[in-house]
């Protein structure tokens, strides 16, 4: 086509008009920074134009105006920049739909638009041989997937937080050169498509905060190349495979289903796993014995299951654990000394298990990195050492979880207030032994003492019935044999 020429290289008056139209259509004159355009008539834009790109042919092939205050809808003549690879355009304020014929564009390598306001649909069919990079995520698409996937070079789909519906489609299968694939914060639906199990190139796998729900399948036991994977939904048995065959995987969480069963030993095999969530089932079992041979974990969460036992002691093997979570369960046995001997460790969370006993003298190295320590809910007693002064001290400024546990009297005066501990004279008192009841100033009868260190919840004199509500409950000053 024809070509104009200014300080050097000539550019192509079709993409020339083409970049006209995307700053007439995306209020220009308030952009951060249009350097060159001048209102879109003037000069070359292959010479000075600010975000623009141009081959040694005069055609442009590049666009980025990323966070530059682009306010409005994609102009449908900007396909007649023919030959554009790339087109950075995130975080601005684009609305409307995106032209259908972009995706079309032969060369088109890189489309970046995330962090925007667009909507409408994808187009059924996606056919882009060249494209390798496809960020639309944080806007407001919707409509299904698309269906036919002819995209052979395409590394990278994040299509997170949109409006997406319907099923995982099969034809992603497709797109076996994949290495990213984001799809969470949607609402799809449906099982876990076995053939996402062909994508063997696959090194990020996000599907969570979505409807989709199922067992994994056999055939992503293929899927070795994988480093991150988030999965939200899953049910059934927790596969041994996991351990076996993602040797490579750092991050993996897999949260929020229905998965039974007991945690795989096989898990223990990951070497390079930093990140461990399995967080929101109904898995049963204990913790792994074994937990002490992931020695690149910094965080694990199992909480809100069924797990019984003790807490392992092999946690305390784990130098750069900084987070421990394994809250609301039935975990037994007292707090281990060894886990004082944990190195890095910032976040403790144990509470609403069975947990009895004190707090180990050992919890004194938390101090100064521990800023959540969490051991509510529990029928843990005391003793809570002198030596613990200086940990409670700095925690004080953080978050202290103790309530709900029948400490011995008195509580140390060193325990802040703010983390909700309170005793009970009736497991304190010099008649323990022949206590029959806990009673209350009002000669309520609440709880029942057994020959254990623990005033149980109750609302009768023998141990027959235990139902008495937590805030009938009575502690301190107030309770008595």
């Amino acid at each position: 086509g024809a070509s104009f020429s200014r300080l050097g290289r000539s550019v192509n008056r079709r993409h020339s008009l083409a970049l006209v139209a995307l700053y007439k259509s995306t209020n220009g004159p308030e952009w951060t920074n249009r350097s060159g355009w001048t209102d879109g008539m003037a000069g070359n834009p292959c010479q000075n134009w600010f975000g623009v790109d141009c081959d040694e042919t005069g055609r442009v092939i590049g666009l980025s105006l990323t966070t530059n205050n682009l306010f409005g809808p994609l102009p449908a003549d900007l396909v007649k920049a023919t030959h554009l690879e790339s087109l950075y355009l995130f975080q601005n304020g684009l609305n409307g739909s995106v032209p259908e014929e972009l995706f079309d564009l032969e060369n088109l390598t890189q489309f970046v638009v995330d962090f925007n306001h667009l909507e409408g649909k994808l187009p059924r069919t996606l056919n882009a041989p060249r494209l390798e990079v496809l960020l639309i995520y944080n806007n407001y698409f919707n409509g299904t997937l698309p269906d036919v996937w002819k995209t052979p070079r395409l590394q990278s789909l994040n299509v997170d937080s949109n409006r997406f519906v319907g099923i995982i489609p099969d034809g992603l299968e497709n797109a076996d050169a994949l290495q990213y694939l984001v799809l969470s914060h949607n609402n799809l639906s449906g099982a876990f498509p076995p053939g996402l199990g062909r994508l063997t190139q696959l090194k990020q796998l996000w599907i969570f905060n979505t409807n989709v729900r199922g067992e994994l399948p056999s055939s992503w036991s293929a899927l070795t190349s994988l480093a991150d994977v988030q999965v939200e939904g899953v049910v059934g048995v927790l596969p041994e495979w996991i351990g076996q065959l993602w040797v490579d995987v750092q991050v993996l969480v897999l949260v929020r289903g229905n998965a039974t069963d007991s945690i795989p030993l096989s898990l223990c095999m990951l070497k390079k796993l930093v990140k461990l969530w399995l967080f929101s089932h109904q898995l049963t079992g204990e913790v792994p014995y074994c937990v002490n041979q992931m020695t690149s974990l910094q965080w694990i969460d199992l909480s809100d299951n069924r797990l019984t036992g003790e807490i392992p002691s092999g946690f305390s093997q784990l130098d750069n654990l900084t987070h421990l979570a394994l809250g609301n369960n039935q975990l037994t046995g007292s707090l281990p000394d060894s886990l004082g001997y944990m190195k890095s460790i910032e976040s403790l969370d144990v509470c609403q298990n069975m947990l009895t006993g004190g707090i180990p003298s050992t919890f004194s190295s938390f101090y100064p990195r521990m800023y959540i320590f969490s051991i509510c809910y529990n029928t843990l007693s005391g003793p809570i050492p002198s030596v613990l002064e200086q940990f409670f001290e700095r925690i004080n400024d953080f978050s202290c979880l103790m309530y709900d546990n029948p400490w011995s009297c008195p509580i140390p005066s060193y325990v802040p207030k703010s983390c909700g501990s309170v005793c009970s004279h009736c497991n304190t008192g010099p008649s323990h032994t022949d206590c029959q009841s806990c009673v209350s100033n009002s000669n309520y009868y609440c709880g029942f003492c057994t020959n254990g260190p623990n005033c149980m919840e109750g609302n009768a004199t023998s141990p027959s019935g235990y139902d008495c509500p937590s805030g009938q409950w009575v502690y301190g000053s107030n309770s008595a044999c």
